[in-house]
């Protein structure tokens, strides 16, 4: 019975001590669900937080695989969570050469960094980003955080660019920019101003451009003016000049545009200036004023007339030579059209002179006057127009008297017509001789029975003719000094096929360029010709044998070649054709290297051809 109550009283506790341990673990139940309910809220606060921070953000392994990314980093890459979560290392993502800061601080553990990078998306764009990477304490993950300012660092480059750019023009500008403060500091200065000044663009930016840069005497004149204009108490002035004080102490004198600047309230905050220096200008003034009298002075005594008109011709100045050239005085000149002087053969080209001249074409006429007594003289004029705000506004010159100049020049072409008249008619007399002597030669040729001495005396005929029609030609020329060798060549090679009759089945063949020669070239040249062309067309087809003779002429930069070649039998290979016997040969060679100062050379590969190379006489 004992035992039995024992084992109830025992139950009994053990029951109570269930209970307990049960509304324990109820407890502690109630806790877990309360806790699992504040993670669940945390995390979900968490989660909204990392959703939407308008940021990509990436949780980083130790060993830089990214283990989570939220939706702007899917949206800003490209890729899905599927395809990165676990499976991409965020060095995939970033340009190489912005890996190395980013790996310093992810694997030293460094705190949170801010650094720009730029990285890649799924399709290969490269972008920039502005990049925060911050250690989870108590991991050795890392939390990245990257903002895409692609735009934004585009539009900072634009707007760097168009800095540079307005600076570029203003530095390129011919005259100087200078920005100027309330406060009468320089904010902007151009490298012109700096060029004029002498000073670096950071000696002046930021100073007092009053107290640096204007001389001492005009100073307080100067910065009184600019502070009553900053308080409105004044106009501004749109343009004045003044000087400046450069490094080395030297005044430059600036011609000034100004223009007011002001803030959204339409309250003036400054002045922009551009500046011209004049100094050199207001120096050639000076110069100019000084010496003037002295320049009116200089006019007044020289022969030549110095002259002015306006655009219609009307003489608004004349010189005191005027008188002496053509009897008026310049009272009676001026107000007047110079037309009104000039020889009437000569006017209308003189009026078309003037239309020219005010155009621009600057060209200096000669031409007629008649003078106060009805003389003719003759005048050189040489013009130029002269502009007044960028229009022509008239003619000034300088009229010579060259009445003298033309009789003397009449003079020199009559004797010169004499001269040239006397010199063809000895070209005239040398040809008719040499016509005479080739017809001796002729004569007693047919005195003799020996071919060889016959052929000889045909020879001597042929020389002469070739330097007899050089002569004709002369004769025939307006151009006494040179000859036209094109015409002669074809004179002269249609003579020898002709002297050597029975040659009809070998044809001839010219190319020659329109080249001119002096007689001193000519003669050699000719008689070069003639025996290399009677050389082909006694030798090289013997028989009846068919065959072609070419003759070339042509310039080549500053010689003159010669060429005479023949598709016959050739010469021997073992014939030296400056060591032979025959005159011809001897003849051509001493006169192309002696005569001409040329060379002379043989190329037997088809037929003979024969290449003389010299000099184009100067």
């Amino acid at each position: 019975m004992k035992d039995e109550d024992k084992t109830k009283e025992q139950l009994i506790i053990d029951l109570s001590e269930m209970r307990q341990r049960i509304a324990e673990l109820e407890t502690l139940e109630k806790k877990r669900k309360t806790v699992e309910e504040e993670l669940r809220q945390s995390e979900n606060q968490y989660r909204t937080i990392f959703e939407n921070t308008g940021t990509a953000i990436g949780i980083l392994e130790e060993d830089t695989t990214i283990s989570l990314v939220n939706t702007e980093f899917e949206r800003l890459f490209g890729y899905s969570k599927e395809e990165c979560e676990g499976k991409k290392s965020w060095t995939e993502l970033i340009v190489e050469e912005d890996l190395g800061k980013m790996k310093e601080y992810h694997y030293l553990r460094a705190p949170s960094r801010n650094y720009e990078c730029r990285f890649i998306d799924k399709k290969g764009n490269v972008r920039d980003g502005f990049l925060t990477v911050a250690m989870i304490p108590g991991t050795k993950r890392s939390v990245a955080s990257l903002l895409d300012i692609t735009k934004l660092k585009q539009t900072e480059n634009a707007l760097r660019q168009e800095r540079d750019r307005a600076q570029k023009y203003l530095d390129i500008a011919g005259v100087m920019f200078v920005a100027i403060n309330a406060k009468e500091e320089v904010t902007l200065i151009n490298q012109k101003g700096c060029e004029i000044l002498e000073y670096e663009q950071e000696e002046i930016i930021g100073k007092n451009w009053f107290d640096n840069f204007l001389p001492e005497r005009i100073r307080d004149e100067v910065k009184s003016v600019f502070q009553k204009l900053m308080t409105g108490e004044i106009e501004l002035v749109e343009y004045f000049e003044n000087p400046v004080l450069t490094k080395n102490g030297e005044e430059r004198i600036i011609a000034w545009h100004n223009t007011a600047l002001k803030d959204e309230t339409d309250n003036i905050i400054g002045t922009l200036s551009s500046g011209e220096d004049i100094t050199e200008r207001r120096r050639t003034e000076e110069s100019l004023r000084e010496s003037e009298e002295k320049y009116r002075e200089l006019v007044e005594d020289i022969n030549d007339v110095i002259y002015s008109t306006d655009e219609n011709g009307v003489i608004t100045y004349v010189s005191p030579a005027i008188e002496a050239i053509s009897g008026y005085s310049p009272s009676e000149v001026i107000g007047r059209n110079f037309a009104e002087f000039i020889h009437k053969e000569d006017l209308p080209y003189i009026m078309q002179m003037f239309q020219n001249a005010i155009a621009g074409d600057l060209q200096p006429d000669e031409y007629r006057i008649m003078t106060k007594s009805d003389a003719v003289r003759w005048v050189r004029t040489y013009s130029r127009p002269f502009f007044v705000k960028g229009k022509p506004a008239g003619l000034r010159g300088v009229l010579t008297d060259i009445t003298e100049q033309r009789q003397a020049e009449a003079k020199i072409r009559a004797s010169l017509k004499e001269k040239e008249a006397f010199l063809k008619e000895i070209h005239h007399r040398v040809k008719n001789n040499m016509q005479i002597i080739s017809s001796l030669l002729s004569l007693q040729r047919r005195e003799i029975s020996d071919e060889k001495l016959s052929a000889m005396f045909k020879d001597s005929q042929n020389r002469i003719r070739s330097m007899a029609l050089i002569h004709e030609k002369l004769y025939q020329s307006e151009n006494l000094a040179n000859i036209d060798f094109t015409d002669y060549i074809e004179d002269l090679a249609h003579s020898l096929f002709h002297a050597y009759a029975g040659r009809g089945k070998i044809a001839l063949k010219i190319d020659v360029e329109d080249i001119s020669l002096s007689i001193d070239s000519a003669i050699p040249c000719g008689l070069i010709l003639n025996e290399l062309v009677s050389n082909s067309l006694q030798h090289a087809f013997p028989g009846e044998q068919k065959g072609e003779i070419k003759i070339v002429l042509r310039s080549i930069e500053n010689d003159i070649e010669l060429i005479v070649s023949d598709n016959g039998i050739g010469m021997p290979d073992n014939l030296d054709f400056r060591n032979t016997e025959s005159l011809g040969l001897q003849l051509a060679t001493t006169l192309a290297e002696n005569q001409l100062q040329g060379k002379i050379e043989l190329d037997r590969t088809e037929g003979t051809e024969f290449r003389i190379t010299f000099k184009i006489p100067e």
